[in-house]
């Protein structure tokens, strides 16, 4: 048995009507409560990073293939081209673990409004990148529109950015 919960327990049996009998009971409940809410504290910290973690993997996937640079300096904003390859995609795409291949293109860009300006990074994709995996990300408005010519002419924009430009959805923004 615990020493200090045999002494809790002595002291609370030996006095029924007293003051610390009160004490040790709140105290009690007051060492309950906390842990409770330490507890559910934890799960939802836990919850919000399985969250913001699944996010990120929608947007940027789990591996990104990049050339290597000794000296990043700049690249770390915006990573330098890397050779698109069929037979490369071919290659990844044949294993096993592997889902889905994307390639896509990152550049630092400046959306402006007019009255706002707004730095974002922008990510170009192809008109074979599967919004479908996006399901964990609610979309308002649609999907870029790729014909079979060249570009689409629309861009996806998370809703903060729109309330920072305070702008809405389907208006015109130049990006420079």
């Amino acid at each position: 048995m615990n020493l200090s919960f045999f002494i809790a327990r002595l002291i609370a049996a030996n006095r029924k009507a007293s003051f610390s009998r009160f004490i040790i009971r709140l105290a009690t409940v007051a060492t309950a409560l906390s842990v409770a809410i330490m507890i559910i504290s934890v799960a939802v910290v836990f919850g919000f990073k399985e969250n913001i973690k699944d996010k990120i993997f929608v947007f940027w996937g789990h591996i990104q293939i990049a050339p290597f640079n000794p000296n990043p300096g700049a690249s770390i904003i915006v990573p330098e081209p890397f050779h698109y390859s069929n037979t490369l995609l071919q290659q990844i795409r044949s294993e096993s673990a592997v889902t889905a291949v994307h390639p896509f293109a990152v550049k630092a860009a400046i959306l402006n409004t007019g009255n706002v300006m707004q730095g974002i990074k922008l990510k170009g994709v192809d008109n074979h990148y599967d919004w479908k995996s996006n399901a964990a990300i609610t979309f308002t408005g649609k999907i870029p529109d790729f014909n079979d010519t060249a570009y689409a002419h629309q861009i996806v924009v998370s809703q903060t950015i729109l309330d920072k430009l305070d702008q809405k959805i389907g208006y015109t923004l130049q990006v420079f």
